[in-house]
């Protein structure tokens, strides 16, 4: 009990942290999880399209005078049928949704970026800076250079390399408040001045978004591996690798004939195991994974709480634009990821 709860062996502020990061997780998930079961319905509904037509009879005829005589009249007949509304992806409720969870990641991301070892906190700038290029925020403010794109990342490296150079006693969570105060700032920013909407900056940011959904993905590859290795050798006293055996094989050999199945290689009656689920399973179990790492002395940074709010920033933001594409119905992004996720697993 004390390995699955291990959180509550950590300082009162860690642990507060942790709660706050495990939240935005299960939110971006839960979010996720909502708009992958709606579909196409949150694109599409169902439309009433009535009709009037006429049908004409004869209402009644006599004979008058050797002649015969009709009297016409007209019935009205209502029909009705569902037709689909043409699709909509405008919903503004729930692009902010999508973007708040995304933000609120990739400040407990920057926050946590600042506590890592010189080396690795270099390497996240740097592929900061990368990602931040590759948005084409110039374009939110209708401007052909790169002047805007400065501006933000000037700011959000600035204030990271503060705390990583200069004040390397301050607290996660003043950094995590600090960075979200400048996200605040910029956002409002781009919405009030810019004239941005929560659209904009999600279709803007969205091939760098994926680009982290795909590193994550990598990331946690090996989780529900690890998962069966604890599975298998939990009861004590007994051959373990039987049971390791039959679970990776269960498993492998699901994964095989779901990628089988979605290549159109087989068409068999049977229950697939899909590749978002494999992706949100190894992400849950990640959360223990990484502290199993931190435990064996396997992991380059302290989990408690760097670590954490690391893992599961990226985790609520990958989770975040998933939720974005499954708003949106992209089809096109959402078969890719199938078929990638299905490989890289």
């Amino acid at each position: 009990m004390q390995a699955t709860t291990f959180w509550r062996a950590w300082p009162r502020s860690y642990q507060r942290l942790f709660y706050v990061s495990l939240f935005i997780f299960i939110a971006a998930l839960l979010g996720w999880a909502f708009f992958a079961f709606q579909g196409v319905d949150s694109v599409i509904h169902w439309d009433v399209l009535s009709e009037l037509g006429e049908m004409p009879f004869v209402f009644d005829q006599f004979q008058a005078g050797g002649s015969s005589f009709q009297i016409p009249a007209t019935a009205y007949a209502l029909t009705e049928q569902f037709v689909a509304s043409p699709m909509s992806v405008f919903h503004p409720v729930n692009d902010w949704i999508c973007l708040g969870l995304a933000l609120l990641g990739c400040v407990l991301a920057l926050a946590a970026s600042t506590a890592l070892p010189r080396l690795w906190y270099f390497g996240a700038t740097t592929v900061l800076i990368i990602l931040l290029s590759t948005l084409q925020l110039d374009a939110v403010w209708g401007r052909t250079d790169r002047l805007v794109t400065i501006l933000v990342v000037a700011p959000l490296v600035g204030l990271s390399f503060y705390f990583q150079a200069f004040r390397t006693y301050a607290s996660l969570t003043v950094r995590v408040v600090a960075f979200a105060v400048l996200v605040a700032l910029i956002l409002t920013l781009f919405c009030t001045v810019g004239k941005a909407t929560p659209a904009d900056l999600l279709a803007f940011s969205y091939p760098a978004g994926m680009v982290l959904v795909v590193a994550f993905s990598f990331w946690i590859s090996f989780e529900i591996m690890i998962g069966l290795v604890w599975l298998a050798t939990s009861q004590s006293g007994r051959n373990s690798l039987p049971n390791f055996a039959f679970l990776c094989l269960f498993y492998l050999g699901n994964l095989v004939l779901t990628q089988l199945h979605n290549t159109k290689m087989i068409d068999w009656n049977l229950l697939y195991v899909s590749p978002f689920v494999v992706f949100g399973i190894s992400a849950i179990l990640g959360i223990w994974g990484q502290k199993k790492r931190d435990d064996q002395e396997a992991a380059s940074w302290p989990y408690a709480p760097q670590g954490s709010l690391l893992y599961l920033g990226l985790a609520a933001v990958s989770f975040s634009v998933l939720a974005y594409v499954n708003s949106t119905a992209n089809d096109p992004a959402i078969e890719a990821w199938r078929m990638r996720s299905a490989i890289r697993t």
